[in-house]
């Protein structure tokens, strides 16, 4: 890890240097002067993966600190922001003013721990719940949905029985999903992603995204897991989502997860909704 964006217009870097514990663990010294009194401090969080190159992937947080301290509540993305800071800088985990003359020292030694920190992370345990799940956005253009209804088992599990005719022949079809967290309404958080099927399978070479849409196909809906052209058929499954494949990194609350199948002009051939909750047991929850 290392210091970016140098030099700074308003504040002025002392110190910055990375330090390497024996076990591997890896930490940055940090001195930092920051004359202005700050009463709007913006901080951002992006996370890129490395395919071929390092590419954006789920996580591009904004959260106004001066702000979401003040507030009593604040989502997930600022709620986990929060914590990483009071978690790790505790001496500047305070309400805003902030700035005016005060030397910062961020995750210097007195952070690191005396002892040498154990190289496994910290593990938590989460509950995943589907609620309910139903179909959307009907009657389609170019399909006909000719049954969809949910199976709740005795175990809690929620599957979605679903025939849909496609009497079109397919050689594009993009597949989408987004979340959305219920904070006050259920707003978008974290996960928007868009595949084209059609091409990703002919590649045969998958992003994370689309690595991650691939399996879940080829696991819940094994029959129909085959190159394009598609269509010119009816489609029908018993269709439930595994727990496995919702990111770990998703914190405690209630979801609301869309998904879309879209011909070439953006049509919905088939979509559904479903609701579920994320119960996390650990130091973040």
């Amino acid at each position: 890890m290392q210091c970016t964006n140098t030099p700074y217009k308003l504040s002025q870097l002392h110190l910055c240097r990375m330090e390497q514990l024996p076990n591997g663990t890896v930490a940055l010294n940090i001195s930092l002067d920051v004359r202005p009194v700050l009463n709007y401090l913006e901080i951002t969080a992006k996370l890129f993966y490395k395919y071929t190159t390092y590419r954006p992937f789920m996580i591009d947080w904004s959260i106004e600190l001066c702000q979401a301290y003040r507030m009593s509540g604040i989502n997930p993305s600022s709620a986990l922001v929060l914590k990483i800071i009071e978690t790790t800088v505790p001496n500047i985990y305070y309400a805003c003013p902030h700035g005016l003359l005060l030397l910062c020292l961020i995750a210097d030694g007195a952070i690191v721990p005396k002892t040498k920190p154990r190289s496994s992370g910290v593990t938590t345990n989460r509950t995943v719940r589907i609620t309910k799940m139903f179909c959307i956005e009907q009657p389609y253009k170019h399909s006909t949905l000719q049954h969809c209804e949910m199976e709740q088992f005795s175990n809690g599990t929620i599957g979605l029985h679903i025939s849909v005719h496609v009497p079109i022949v397919l050689d594009y079809i993009a597949v989408s999903a987004k979340a959305y967290y219920k904070y006050t309404t259920y707003r978008p958080f974290m996960i928007d992603w868009t595949m084209e099927y059609c091409r990703a399978a002919r590649v045969g070479t998958f992003n994370p995204t689309n690595a991650l849409i691939m399996k879940v196909i080829e696991e819940s809906m094994p029959d129909f897991y085959y190159p394009c052209p598609h269509g010119n058929r009816t489609y029908t499954v018993f269709w439930l989502l595994d727990p496995k494949f919702i990111p770990q990194t998703l914190p405690s609350g209630d979801y609301r997860l869309d998904i879309f199948y879209r011909e070439s002009s953006n049509v919905p051939l088939f979509a559904l909704q479903m609701y579920g909750a994320v119960r996390r047991h650990g130091i973040i929850g």
